[in-house]
């Protein structure tokens, strides 16, 4: 519910806070933080108090809600969004170890030795680490990530599906809002949803592939066959335009939603019958490493591909104008500048500045479908 609601938002806010180059922030920050904390909260709720733990990491998201709720300007609503971050990637290690919980925390150790056991210099490496997009990896037992999962060839192959169709379909998430708010003119409230079809079709694909993982007992052709449903939505979301009929583009989410359903089902499933318990966090951490990194990195796609467009077909018309007006005030600016005339113009560059997202995210799609090729049946 939180990141359909930012995803909606993120028009809107750019208009008020005028800061479209911070896009990237407000979704990769969050994603940011919650990855490089999510496998130190599974070593939490192994050392601690389950109950406590999860009740803290809910007042830390709790908390970071507030702030971007009140926040006066984009760097506050950005440091908001990192701590609400810091708290969901404990609610989404929490969840996942108490639903596979069958022993209670160690006895008899003293706080230090817990705390100690946390690897709190493998936290303050990995952190700065995933912001220069490189992954920290440390030797021992108790790294951050234990050498036993690397070695694991469903592991490794799950990790990089998950990291490929993470990045894809939060790009896709988070700027579709834009393309319909920007390109098509309609309001918050409308883009969210306009977006439904893809988020209704993934949500009854997920329970359909797991009924069928259930039945059949193997989970491998079923990644793959959507997948592959995936990368085709992806493709044909590359074709929206100005005028693409109603039918169309709906029709075009739906595939992508069907293909993308068991890329979030089955990761999470068969993560916890192949790794132990303690590790659980640590191997579902790439699914949200994926939209870390790429959200940040479209940013700089979409700007570079509209300003490009924009020299090469309306030099009068000041890309820096468009872009620090933001997705939803920028026909208010172009007219306010006298240059109304050219709106046709600039909200084609505005597509195909989109569309080269789009692109990316397909890319990513593929990356999935390729690795999950090998996974075991």
């Amino acid at each position: 519910l939180e990141q359909t609601i930012i995803r909606t938002a993120i028009p809107i806010i750019t208009d008020q806070f005028n800061s479209v180059g911070d896009i990237g922030w407000y979704g990769s920050v969050y994603f940011l933080t919650g990855t490089a904390l999510q496998p130190a909260y599974g070593r939490m709720y192994m050392l601690f108090d389950m109950k406590w733990s999860f009740l803290v990491v809910i007042f830390i998201f709790e908390l970071g809600s507030l702030i971007c709720a009140i926040a006066p300007n984009s760097a506050t609503l950005i440091g908001g969004r990192a701590v609400a971050g810091t708290g969901v990637g404990g609610i989404f290690s929490g969840a996942l170890v108490i639903l596979s919980l069958t022993d209670t925390a160690p006895t008899g150790r003293s706080l230090l030795q817990r705390i100690l056991d946390l690897d709190l210099i493998g936290i303050t490496l990995l952190l700065p680490t995933l912001i220069c997009l490189l992954l920290a990896l440390q030797w021992g037992e108790k790294a951050m990530l234990p050498p036993r999962i690397m070695k694991m060839r469903t592991s490794i192959s799950l990790s990089r599906f998950s990291f490929g169709c993470g990045g894809a379909y939060y790009l896709l998430m988070y700027y579709l809002p834009i393309y319909f708010q920007g390109v098509r003119n309609v309001s918050a409230v409308h883009s969210g949803i306009d977006i439904l079809p893809i988020l209704i079709a993934q949500s009854i694909s997920s329970v359909v592939i797991g009924a069928g993982v259930s039945v059949v007992g193997y989970y491998t052709p079923f990644l793959i066959g959507s997948t592959a449903l995936f990368c085709i939505g992806a493709e044909l979301l590359t074709l929206y335009t100005t005028s693409i009929s109603t039918g169309k583009w709906i029709g075009y989410q739906i595939l992508t939603g069907v293909g993308v359903g068991a890329g979030f089902q089955i990761p999470m499933t068969a993560i916890q019958t192949i790794l132990e318990q303690a590790d659980v966090s640590i191997g579902s951490a790439f699914q949200r490493l994926g939209g870390a990194s790429f959200i940040s990195v479209e940013e700089s796609v979409f700007e570079n591909s509209f300003v490009k467009q924009i020299s090469e077909t309306a030099p009068d018309v000041s890309p820096r104008l468009i872009l620090d007006a933001g997705a939803m005030a920028f026909r208010t600016a172009l007219a306010d500048a006298g240059q109304i005339d050219e709106l046709e113009v600039v909200l084609d560059a505005y597509t195909t500045g989109l569309r080269d997202v789009f692109w990316v995210a397909l890319a990513m799609a593929l990356f999935a479908f390729v690795s999950s090729l090998p996974l075991e049946w």
